[in-house]
């Protein structure tokens, strides 16, 4: 079976993804569609050049109806008439300014999946990385049309990169695809030209060569650190506590895998709950309430009521001194939260 062979669901839909690009395009496109739009009469075709003059004079003055573009563009106003709200680690936030290998910022490549969404119904998005010169890895859009097959195991992808490509002067269309999958647990990404395989498997690789982890091993960082991170977030902790925090937590929690479905939770004495419960709870403790950033305005408290700017081990990034004396009174009255309030700033704790 060829590279370039179609899901059966594939060419279901493909009719329907066709029209909508002519008619959300206007009537040029339509147009340009010929018969496929405008069938011609029958009494055309008696004439002697087959019907095409008279065809070409009835095809200018027909008209279409702009509807399905502008409607397009009005839903997508109203759908991102706010910025979306999106949670990255710190190490990301490039993408804001530069989501795609061509310099889309995040915001638009939004706005454009907004539009496939709306024009077929689907869109797909790869991530990928660089071999070299970048830390932050892009996404790549595909078209419906695009991802030609697949696999319902999620396990096997065939995108059609397809286009036109310059040489010298000329610009020339070039069928070339992308074939991604998973082979005993390694992800193998494929190029071909044409139905030709070109050069051997590449197996992508991070950072110093390592093999990628398995979807399993991925999964589960992923359901944890964000988990913890995002209700971290909401129970109030500290951005420069977020660390310390999550580093005591993380341990607490596992990953249940069922009915193909992974979630995160925390096993208690009361049964098991969600991470954002657990975090909930664990920030009205008094081991949590040190870490609690305190409230903004007026004469506000955070945590247990004392200022969170008042831990006394706290340099401020090396800016100020720590204040000794309140420290030491502290370990003297609380050594428990005296090592917390250590810890959760990176202090040495000694005693």
């Amino acid at each position: 079976m060829a590279v370039d062979t179609r899901h059966p669901d594939y060419t279901d839909r493909a009719e329907e993804w066709r029209e909508m690009r002519a008619t959300s395009r206007g009537a040029k496109a339509v147009k340009e569609d010929g018969e496929e739009f405008l069938p011609m009469p029958s009494g055309f075709r008696a004439q002697t050049d087959g019907g095409n003059r008279m065809y070409a004079a009835y095809q200018k003055r027909a008209q279409f109806p702009e509807i399905v573009g502008p409607t397009i563009r009005g839903m997508i106003g109203v759908i991102h008439r706010t910025e979306a709200q999106i949670d990255m680690p710190d190490a990301m936030q490039g993408l804001w300014e530069r989501a795609t290998a061509d310099g889309l910022a995040l915001e638009a490549f939004h706005r454009r999946i907004t539009s496939e969404l709306l024009l077929t119904g689907r869109y797909s998005i790869l991530a990928d990385a660089k071999s070299e010169g970048s830390e932050l890895p892009y996404l790549a859009g595909y078209s419906a049309e695009a991802l030609i097959n697949w696999s319902p195991d999620r396990d096997f992808y065939v995108l059609d990169e397809s286009g036109l490509v310059r040489f010298d002067f000329e610009w020339r269309q070039e069928k070339r695809y992308r074939v991604l999958q998973l082979v005993e647990g390694r992800y193998e990404v494929e190029r071909y030209t044409g139905t030709e395989k070109d050069g051997d498997t590449l197996q992508p690789a991070a950072q110093g060569n390592r093999a990628l982890v398995q979807k399993d091993t991925f999964i589960s960082k992923l359901l944890v650190d964000d988990g913890l991170t995002k209700a971290l977030i909401e129970a109030g902790v500290g951005k420069e506590y977020l660390k310390a925090a999550k580093a005591m937590l993380k341990d607490s929690v596992k990953i249940l895998h069922e009915d193909g479905t992974y979630r995160a939770v925390v096993e208690t004495d009361m049964g098991e709950d969600d991470v954002g419960k657990f975090v909930q709870n664990w920030s009205q403790s008094d081991e949590g309430k040190v870490f609690i950033s305190k409230p903004t305005g007026g004469d506000a408290k955070g945590g247990d009521g004392q200022r969170f700017g008042d831990n006394p081990f706290d340099t401020k990034g090396g800016t100020v001194k720590p204040n000794l004396t309140k420290a030491q009174e502290l370990i003297a009255s609380n050594p428990e939260k005296a090592r917390q309030m250590a810890k959760a700033v990176g202090h040495a704790v000694t005693w």
